[in-house]
């Protein structure tokens, strides 16, 4: 797994071939075939164990002190370090994770799961304290996460007209206007 992220970094996924993972690795192709069904099951390999470091990190980030809008913005900040260190990875999860089913469902769903529960908790404790709008906890994790991925891909993409400043300030300007008490 470690040659694939290492390729997967250098060239991207889709062009990524077996013989180039196992030969980085030392390996024999047949190896290959005693961990994994195919290189779509190692992509679904890589996201689970990327989702759960990602989960890890998220989850320091929103339980260190402060407001929760800091806290949000922190966790963010993470968010964004983790789509820089894996950016070609990350760009080809968000093409592709739709059309990937899992024993969970799809692999985007699964991953949107995730980080919404790894969410949920800071935002019941805004609306608790009275510093967000009572809105559905589940729902709105969801459409964080939603909204986050979709603007972190947006920004890889068009890095010649958008920073990560850019990105960043309008993710949380666009979190507190809409939630924020």
């Amino acid at each position: 797994m470690t040659a694939a992220v290492e390729l997967i970094r250098e060239y991207g996924f889709p062009d990524l071939r077996i013989e180039e993972i196992v030969e980085r690795a030392g390996l024999s192709v047949g190896t290959f075939y005693l961990y994994f069904e195919s290189k779509a099951d190692l992509f679904v390999a890589l996201v689970t164990e990327y989702t759960e470091r990602l989960r890890a990190r998220l989850e320091q980030a929103y339980a260190t002190e402060g407001p929760v809008m800091e806290r949000l913005a922190r966790g963010l900040d993470v968010y964004l370090d983790f789509v820089e260190e894996n950016e070609k990875g990350f760009l080809y999860f968000t093409r592709a994770a739709d059309a990937l089913n899992t024993s969970a469902g799809r692999l985007s769903t699964w991953a949107f799961s995730v980080h919404a529960a790894t969410l949920r908790p800071l935002i019941e404790e805004a609306i608790a304290a009275g510093a967000m709008i009572p809105l559905d906890p589940e729902l709105t994790a969801q459409a964080l996460v939603g909204l986050t991925q979709h603007m972190a891909a947006y920004w890889l993409e068009h890095r010649d007209r958008y920073s990560r400043e850019d990105v960043r300030r309008f993710l949380i300007e666009a979190t507190s206007a809409s939630l924020a008490r």
